[in-house]
């Protein structure tokens, strides 16, 4: 039904750090699920995109965020780069009991899809946990460029 999740000792998206070629964009979430919009609404002020490709990475953003604030300990921060062939996401969050793996929802329930959206809109997703964090990210490649 879907793609199993890629796990990384540390993933090579959440370990990164600015450098030539690369835009960054960060938003510490502290567990209000009001500050979704202001999410948003950061996200497409920053990032040069249209259409269903800023359809598809604001609902990613949107969904690994969600689920952040929904299923960690605060602050969680999102963290968004940019380069020529992709948009790389990660959101990380103080290490959690359960561990951030799709299921399917129930017909009528009105939570469990994040991640199977996630999945469905991104090129490649994974997340990674230590002892005291866990990180969910996901990898969108950029019209144009479809190898990363």
């Amino acid at each position: 039904l879907f793609r199993s999740a890629r796990t990384w000792a540390i993933p090579p998206l959440c370990r990164d750090r600015l450098t030539l070629g690369f835009m960054r964009f960060t938003f510490v979430l502290h567990g209000e699920a009001t500050q979704l919009r202001q999410l948003r609404a950061a996200l497409e002020a920053w990032v040069d995109l249209d259409g269903s490709e800023l359809d598809d990475l604001v609902i990613v953003v949107n969904e690994l965020a969600a689920n952040a604030i929904n299923y960690g300990q605060a602050p969680q921060q999102v963290s968004v780069q940019r380069t020529r062939a992709s948009i790389r996401i990660c959101v990380t969050q103080a290490r959690l009991d359960s561990l951030p793996l799709p299921h399917i929802a129930s017909e009528n329930g009105s939570r469990g899809r994040g991640l199977v959206l996630v999945d469905a809109l991104s090129d490649d997703w994974g997340w990674w946990a230590s002892a005291k964090e866990v990180a969910v990210w996901a990898v969108l490649a950029l019209p144009g460029n479809l190898s990363q």
